[in-house]
């Protein structure tokens, strides 16, 4: 019998001074057929660096390892909030689609003026 294979993506911003505690846990995990699925959302710390000296160390075990630096995403959602909040009346379809996608994150951005 085979184990299913596990994503585990983890977002972070400005997270350095956990992440040796969290590659701590990562890496005595007993599961073996997972990967980490790293997203940097812009930090301006040593997240990266933290990040990425772990990267030997997690192949090592036979993790695979996959950083993304995706800088100023939510920015770029909190624009496109509040140009919505100011179009409410041409955005209700707009509102609908991400309402059942799922995205809880637009209610947070509208909110947060």
């Amino acid at each position: 019998m085979t184990t299913p294979f596990v994503s585990i993506i983890t977002p972070c911003f400005n997270g350095a001074d956990h992440l040796d505690n969290f590659f701590a846990g990562i890496l005595s995990q007993t599961y073996k057929n997972f990967e980490l699925i790293f997203v940097d959302d812009g930090s301006t710390d040593d997240t990266k660096i933290i990040a990425e000296k772990y990267e030997k160390r997690l192949s090592e075990k036979g993790i695979k390892f996959i950083y993304f630096y995706q800088s100023n995403f939510y920015i770029l959602l909190k624009m496109l909030a509040q140009i919505l909040v100011h179009q409410k009346h041409r955005c209700a379809q707009f509102h609908h689609l991400l309402k059942h996608l799922h995205i809880v994150l637009y209610y947070h951005l509208l909110n947060d003026q």
